[in-house]
């Protein structure tokens, strides 16, 4: 856990935070409500005797369970209240390091300027639905198996999320922009997308897998005298490529 700051943080707070983002607090009460809409939210695409067996079996094991016991300690529950509490504080995953990360929220919202990129415009309303009813329309049109349909079908969208990762091993700290499309009305086509195109990648000689593979190119590369090698680095990729050209390659 890495704290930049400036508050002095206790020691039951680093006891907290050091659990990790992904640690599963045990809750004071079973969440009936947000385990019954997320179960119903879930079954949507599934067909109709499938769906209402996995509520019943929900409502079974609701019926049946007991709460554990509770895997904080007095002061790291306490810690974890004051952190909640704490509106002048930002806690977020790091970019690299599987580290946690501690902001002061003004220097989060300062850094965060994706939405200053002139490629974005303000909105007059929230645009979810109606996105939502037209990927429907089209999913509807489209001669894709009805079962796949189905699946693809977005309920209850809602708006992706941007949200800033700090790059805790570059001087200011500055932040990376991620954009979450978790949940909108597109993400299960975009994953369904993803899936063909992914069959197609790797076909080509310019194809680098991951990093280490990219290590034992450059280890065959000889450079001529006189050359240089350089990399670049894209400010702003996905709003620098132009829209129109990219859907005609």
């Amino acid at each position: 856990m890495i704290n930049i700051s400036d508050q002095k943080l206790h020691d039951a707070v680093y006891s907290l935070l050091q659990k990790g983002l992904n640690f599963a607090v045990t809750p004071r009460s079973t969440p009936i409500e947000d385990i019954l809409a997320g179960v119903e939210k879930a079954v949507l695409s599934l067909p109709v005797e499938m769906a209402e067996e996995a509520r019943q079996e929900t409502v079974r094991i609701i019926k049946s369970s007991t709460l554990p016991r509770d895997n904080l300690r007095k002061t790291e529950r306490a810690a974890l209240k004051t952190l909640k509490d704490n509106m002048n504080l930002t806690i977020l995953p790091a970019d690299k390091g599987n580290a946690t990360a501690v902001l002061n929220t003004s220097d989060y919202k300062q850094k965060i300027s994706l939405l200053e990129d002139p490629a974005y415009r303000k909105l007059a309303k929230d645009p979810t639905h109606s996105i939502e009813r037209k990927t429907t329309s089209l999913l509807r049109k489209s001669s894709l198996p009805e079962e796949t349909r189905r699946r693809l079908s977005p309920a209850s969208s809602r708006p992706p999320r941007t949200y800033g990762l700090p790059k805790i091993h570059k001087d200011g700290v500055p932040l990376r922009p991620i954009v979450s499309n978790i949940g909108a009305p597109t993400y299960q086509i975009s994953k369904h997308l993803s899936g063909l195109l992914n069959q197609l990648t790797g076909k080509t000689s310019h194809h680098v897998k991951k990093s280490f593979h990219f290590t034992e190119i450059l280890k065959s590369l000889q450079i001529k005298p006189g050359h240089l090698m350089v990399s670049f680095d894209v400010v702003s990729l996905f709003t620098k490529v132009p829209v129109e050209e990219s859907l005609t390659a």
